[in-house]
């Protein structure tokens, strides 16, 4: 469900204007190769030297040759400075860019999330789109009750990567807006089943606690 919900917003950011697709911890993320609309951008994709060494054997195998507009970015978030990692590849700072943040920022230090963040809203140009999934706080903190939290906790535990961070939905406008970011949607993977799904009579239930978040990067 995240993955469509994302790819929508993905669209919008395009149709908007963007003109550079950001993809950190982008893993084996496939929307620079499947969505249309990303033909002819800039595409970045960050992650670490032996994910994306994987990647692109892979991606050889499939099509023969890597496409010419992505660039693969190494970069650790909690150690190297993601902004000339990016500006080094050829980022261009001028335009605007929309920026796919999935399934990093739940396992990173707090310090992480806010240096990167930070980072973001400083190189982005106006008019850019930061689109990111996190965890609600309140699942690791224990202060709400959440539907199916224990499976989830205990999956990603099984797989040596917890959860260790998660926004307060209930803040993270205000939290975004002194960064320069205006929050223009916060959906959690269940709002977005029902969203999607209800009209065509196709079951999903997504999950309260995960949630996908869509911001504008502001004027000064």
């Amino acid at each position: 469900m995240r993955t469509r919900m994302i790819d929508d917003l993905v669209r919008e950011a395009i149709h908007a204007g963007a003109r550079q697709l950001v993809l950190p911890g982008a893993g084996f993320d496939s929307r620079a190769y499947r969505l249309r609309e990303t033909n002819g951008l800039a595409v970045f994709e960050v992650d670490h030297p032996a994910t994306q060494r994987a990647k692109r054997e892979r991606l050889k195998a499939r099509l023969g040759r890597l496409p010419e507009t992505v660039r693969f970015v190494e970069a650790d978030f909690e150690k190297d400075n993601l902004e000339c990692a990016l500006l080094a590849a050829g980022f261009d700072a001028n335009k605007p860019a929309v920026v796919v943040w999935e399934g990093v920022v739940s396992y990173l230090t707090e310090a992480a999330v806010n240096r990167n963040l930070a980072l973001l809203a400083r190189l982005l140009a106006p008019g850019s789109r930061l689109i990111l999934t996190y965890v609600d706080r309140g699942a690791l903190d224990g202060s709400r009750t959440f539907q199916g939290a224990r499976r989830w906790k205990s999956w990603v535990r099984f797989n040596r990567e917890p959860f260790i961070f998660g926004f307060d939905p209930a803040q993270l406008g205000d939290y975004l807006r002194l960064l320069g970011f205006l929050l223009e949607s916060d959906l959690s993977t269940a709002e977005g089943a029902v969203r999607y799904c209800t009209a065509i009579g196709r079951r999903e239930t997504g999950s309260e606690l995960y949630r996908v978040a869509a911001m504008l990067r502001t004027a000064d």
